[in-house]
């Protein structure tokens, strides 16, 4: 069944209210269909790929989500003044605002999505639980109570026995939610759960949950109409998680029996049936050991990963939302959906790995995606040439593949993260190869305890000589290729001495000395007190090897290396190792330095202590100046990209100054506070 827009006008022209992959998502799909697109943005996202993408786009405000895509008014007002008859809320921002379906129906605009009354429900989670209890749902124990009391909480707390899962009552994606694992952390997770949701909710009202140590995180996808049809496309295992947000998601679940399938599918579309919902939801349940499942929340809205269960599928979930929304019946009957194949999706996320994850900003200096392929597909928010802002989320895009079982699959993902390339911004696509990669993963040891049991075999390496050694290489071949000749020696070793930066080294600065062979492509390299042989492919020009001290053979590829080719920045040299990239400024020849530098280093660019870690904004102070503090105290919080960062005392001492309030913008390295040790 598809919309045809020539009988059925409602979706002329279709307003997105998001930004980013889904915005992108939705407007595909919505071209196939002949449908128009309006694109809103907020001024940080201008030059945004889902501005291009849309057939007009509409600005509405300030880089702060509260003032753009939050605002209710701006939003209604875009799709009004464009004459859209229908707004696709994508995930997150308004798409579970019973208020703003409410504006919607008032101003006679379609939202596609559910009715608010069904949001309304299952948005606030214990009203959510009260409602999966009467429909014979096993729930966790917990409090869901009115009184909000810090004393009253923790008793409660330890009524239920640590650990205890801390869980905003509205919302979700993992905001709001933390764990105290005793009674001495409990009221300072709660401050910190209560921050989160307030800030992205609106509410900060808490509820209190048994935290169950090590179990899946198993959702059902259903999808329902206004003619009381109500269908499972199946469930999705998404234990794979990090601070609560899915990174690694697949369907169907490895190790999941038809039994559990049928009755946890049977409870979702119980569930829906019950709210009368209408469109595409999620029901998640955590599932223990002995297979016992609870329910977990409803999301009343499409999610990040719903492109997995497309693919094992083979249906469009953004059609069905559209076709739903036009008072359309379901396309298909429970027993006409089928699936085939395992699908797994990764979350490409502008984050750094070896710095604990915090947030990357800045300019996507290269960008090179796999070329389209059978089972692979890419959701991408961003192209080359575009920033990364800290206003929102770090999700880039998402890598989904499909195969005919688990292990081709896991295969296919591996192969092809292992060729996709972004440098500018830090990235988790090696961290994410290197997870999938893991003997745990290819043998389907999965629970919500993945990443904490075996973080340490993923992390990635630090820059080396090696590194430094093949981007001076690269530059001394672009010198080469452009014609420079200062400092060469004819019939003989061609030299020259060229000064590097490294984007994120403690050794900020090295003149490296290439020294060319009379024969071949064979490059050899000081840096510092330490030489490197490096191999440059005749073949290929942007390709070298390099033998490490294990006689194994590494290999680099570094884009522009090309005689008379440049990157996009002639003093940028991008070294990819893999799909891990390693970023370096190249510095004026070193007959622009004096001599004495040759081999030296610039004083390390370690951050202090108390300086921003990322482009954020102040959350919280939780100290007063000349308050005396111990080694470990949290002062104040930095909040990016919707997650928080705390700043810990690094000894004992007293306050003497803050450099900002809370709610100012701060930017990475800027020194927040002034801690005198005692």
């Amino acid at each position: 069944m598809r919309l045809d827009t020539s009988v059925n006008p409602l979706f002329g022209k279709l307003l997105i209210a998001n930004r980013g992959e889904i915005a992108c998502r939705v407007i595909r799909t919505a071209n196939r269909l002949g449908i128009s697109t309006v694109a809103i943005y907020a001024e940080a996202d201008a030059h945004a790929l889902h501005v291009r993408l849309a057939d007009e786009a509409v600005f509405i405000g300030a880089s702060k989500a509260t003032e753009s895509y939050l605002d209710i008014d701006k939003v209604i007002s875009a799709a009004i003044s464009t004459n859209c008859n229908a707004i696709h809320p994508g995930y997150g921002f308004l798409s579970e605002n019973p208020e703003f379906v409410r504006q919607c129906e008032s101003n006679k605009i379609i939202l596609v999505g559910p009715s608010a009354d069904s949001i309304e429900k299952m948005g606030i989670k214990d009203t959510a639980k009260t409602i999966a209890r009467d429909c014979k749902i096993p729930v966790l124990s917990g409090y869901e109570g009115d009184n909000q009391a810090k004393e009253f909480l923790l008793q409660q707390a330890e009524l239920i026995g640590f650990p205890v899962m801390i869980k905003a009552v509205a919302g979700g994606g993992g905001k709001g939610l933390k764990i105290a694992e005793d009674r001495d952390s409990f009221c300072l997770q709660l401050e910190s759960a209560r921050r989160e949701a307030g800030a992205s909710f609106g509410n900060d009202k808490m509820l209190l949950e048994k935290y169950l140590e090590s179990p899946r995180h198993i959702e059902i996808q259903v999808f329902a109409d206004r003619h009381g049809n109500v269908v499972s496309l199946f469930e999705r295992d998404c234990s794979i998680q990090r601070r609560h947000q899915k990174i690694l998601e697949e369907a169907p679940a490895t190790n999941f029996s038809a039994r559990l399938r049928a009755e946890m599918g049977a409870a979702a579309c119980k569930l829906a049936e019950t709210i009368a919902y209408e469109g595409a939801g999620t029901v998640e349940f955590l599932v223990d050991t002995q297979g016992q499942y609870f329910f977990l929340e409803m999301n009343t809205r499409l999610q990040v990963e719903h492109g997995i269960t497309e693919a094992i599928t083979g249906l469009d979930l953004v059609e069905w939302q559209l076709l739903v929304a036009a008072g359309a019946e379901l396309p298909l009957k429970q027993e006409e959906i089928a699936m085939q194949g395992h699908a797994i999706e990764a979350r490409l996320c502008a984050e750094d790995p070896a710095g604990d994850f915090l947030p990357s900003t800045g300019a996507i200096e290269y960008m090179k995606l796999p070329q389209a392929a059978f089972g692979v597909r890419f959701d991408m928010g961003y192209d080359l040439g575009d920033s990364v802002s800290s206003y929102y989320d770090s999700l880039l895009g998402k890598l989904i593949v499909w195969g005919s079982d688990r292990q081709a699959a896991v295969r296919r993902i591996s192969e092809t993260l292992g060729s996709t390339l972004v440098a500018g911004i830090d990235s988790n696509i090696n961290y994410l190869q290197r997870l999938v990669s893991s003997a745990p993963y290819q043998q389907a040891e999965i629970n919500t305890a993945f990443i904490s049991n075996f973080v340490d075999d993923v992390r990635g390496s630090a820059v080396e000589t090696m590194h430094w050694a093949v981007a001076a290489v690269s530059r001394a071949m672009r010198e080469q290729g452009s014609g420079h000749r200062d400092g060469w020696r004819l019939n003989g070793a061609n030299r020259i001495r060229i000064g590097l930066n490294h984007k994120g080294s403690s050794q900020q600065l090295y003149l490296t000395e290439a020294v060319k062979e009379v024969h071949g492509q064979s490059w050899n390299v000081r840096v510092g007190a330490e030489t490197c042989l490096v191999e440059a492919d005749e073949a290929k020009p942007d390709r070298f090897t390099v033998v490490d001290d294990d006689n194994k053979i590494r290999k680099f590829f570094v884009p522009g290396s090309h005689s008379g080719q440049t990157q996009e920045a002639d003093d940028r040299i991008i070294c990819f190792e893999g799909n891990k990239p390693f970023i370096f400024q190249s510095i004026n020849r070193i007959s622009d330095y004096a001599t004495t530098l040759i081999g030296a280093s610039a004083s390390s660019d370690l951050a202090a202590p108390y300086s921003a870690p990322m482009n954020g904004t102040v959350a919280a102070i939780l100290v007063a100046v000349n308050d005396e503090v111990d080694a470990g105290t949290i002062l104040m919080v930095v909040e990016a990209m919707k997650m928080e960062f705390p700043i810990m005392s690094q000894h004992k001492g007293s306050v003497r100054e803050f450099f900002f309030a809370e709610g100012d913008n701060v930017e990475q390295g800027n020194t927040l506070l002034d801690l005198e040790a005692t």
